[in-house]
């Protein structure tokens, strides 16, 4: 309907503007009909309506989503050559949608938004710990962590629970183990999903007893167990 209601103001000769169209762009995307909002984006054009960051944001985390990732990439290239410049959210979002695999293009926009002078933040460095974290490459992992401190950028519960995990996926428990304890120091509160990942690995190894121990604090802690843990 809402599209319907822009073709009867063309019909009239009443000129859409940037804020309508992204609000049918955003919601297409939404959708997942990318395609479409890709032709919305054509028909703004003819009618000489300007896009801003927010429709490419929308498109690139429509293509994203969709796993269209280097046609995110174009539209990336596209935006700049028409001087709209992308925010460090939509860098995000890139840089998530590479890190499941292609970890080299990731760090290719990392060095673009360095160049560009645009500030890494928490999720940044959150999504490419989860990249290396998903192809095993744990030290490449924990020294992205590392250069978080360096950068005065704070991990988050996130962080820790992306390296927690990875650690486990490998095996190496007592390293998940060292990360847990170093948040304790930190002041982070474990969450529920942390608790949760090192009982699972450590019934895995067989190390019930352990398993048992660190249930019992978990709930003298406070996070409350959910179905996975039990």
């Amino acid at each position: 309907m809402a599209v319907e209601l822009v073709w009867s103001m063309l019909k009239w000769h009443c000129k859409p503007n940037v804020v309508i169209y992204n609000t049918i762009t955003d919601n297409l995307c939404k959708d997942g009909n990318v395609d479409d909002a890709l032709s919305r984006l054509s028909q703004m054009r003819e009618w000489n309506v300007t896009p801003n960051v927010v429709t490419y944001t929308s498109l690139v985390d429509g293509l994203c989503k969709l796993g269209r990732g280097m046609d995110a990439m174009r539209m990336l290239s596209d935006m700049t050559e028409q001087n709209i410049f992308p925010d460090v959210i939509m860098y995000n979002m890139l840089v998530d949608a590479f890190c499941e695999g292609k970890t080299k293009e990731a760090e290719a926009i990392l060095a673009i938004m360095i160049q560009r002078g645009e500030e890494l933040d928490v999720v940044t460095y959150n999504a490419l710990m989860d990249g290396y974290c998903l192809q095993g490459h744990m030290d490449k992992a924990k020294e992205v962590f590392n250069s978080m401190a360096d950068e005065g950028v704070e991990p988050n519960i996130r962080s820790y629970c992306i390296l927690v995990n990875g650690h486990c996926k490998r095996k190496n428990v007592d390293e998940a183990f060292h990360v847990f304890l170093e948040m304790d120091c930190k002041g982070l509160k474990p969450d529920t999903v942390i608790y949760t990942t090192l009982l699972r690995d450590l019934f895995t190894l067989g190390r019930c007893g352990a398993a048992n121990s660190l249930f019992d604090e978990m709930m003298c802690r406070g996070p409350k167990p959910n179905i996975v843990t039990y």
